[in-house]
C-alpha cells in the first residue's frame, strides 16, 4: 500500500480525502484507533469498500511505520485541556506510544499529502499545537516525548522539535 495517495481513485475522492475535509480526518482518526474502515465509512452514510481499503492500507502502513517500531505502550485519544493564544483549548491528543527504549512519541495525525518542499510550511503551521500538547503531558505525566506529525495519506512523518 505505499502507493497510497491523495485522489488515487479520482477527482470526486481527491476532493473528499485532502486534508481540509474535516469528516475525511474524522473518519482517519477513528480507524486509527483500531476500527475498522468500512464500519466508520458506513457510519457516515458511505458504502465505498474501495476508500474502505484504501483507508485501512493507511492504517496497516502507520502500524508498520518506524514510529510503531518496538512500541511498548500505546494511548491513544488522551484528552486534553489547556490555554493556548490566552483561550481554553480542549481536545484530544492522538497518540503517545512509549518505546522500548524507554523514549515517548507524540504523534498527530493529518490527512493530506504534503510534497517534501511542503514539509517546512507544515512544521510551522502545527509547531505551537503539538508544544502545548506536550506541555500537556509533561505537566500531567513529567514526560518529556518526541513530536510527530504523521500525514496519513502518503505516510511521512516529521518531526517538531517541542
Amino acid at each position: 500500500m505505499d502507493g497510497v495517495r491523495d485522489g488515487e481513485y479520482g477527482e470526486e475522492d481527491n476532493e473528499y480525502h485532502n486534508e481540509d475535509n474535516k469528516e475525511f480526518g474524522i473518519i482517519v482518526h477513528a480507524v486509527f484507533q483500531g476500527r475498522p474502515a468500512s464500519v466508520v465509512l458506513m457510519e457516515y452514510g458511505k458504502d465505498d469498500p474501495k476508500l474502505a481499503k484504501e483507508i485501512d492500507g493507511m492504517y496497516r502502513r502507520f502500524m508498520q511505520s518506524e514510529l510503531m517500531q518496538d512500541v511498548v505502550e500505546d494511548h491513544k485519544e488522551i484528552p486534553y485541556s489547556g490555554i493556548r493564544d490566552d483561550r481554553e483549548e480542549v481536545g484530544q491528543i492522538d497518540r503517545l506510544v512509549r518505546k522500548k527504549d524507554g523514549s515517548w512519541f507524540l504523534i498527530d495525525y493529518k490527512a493530506g499529502a504534503p510534497s517534501d518542499d511542503e514539509l517546512e510550511e507544515k512544521k510551522a503551521r502545527y509547531s505551537e499545537q503539538l508544544k502545548a500538547y506536550a506541555k500537556a503531558i509533561y505537566d500531567m505525566n513529567g514526560i518529556r516525548p518526541r513530536a510527530f506529525l504523521y500525514f496519513t495519506n502518503n505516510g511521512k512523518a516529521v518531526e517538531i522539535d517541542v
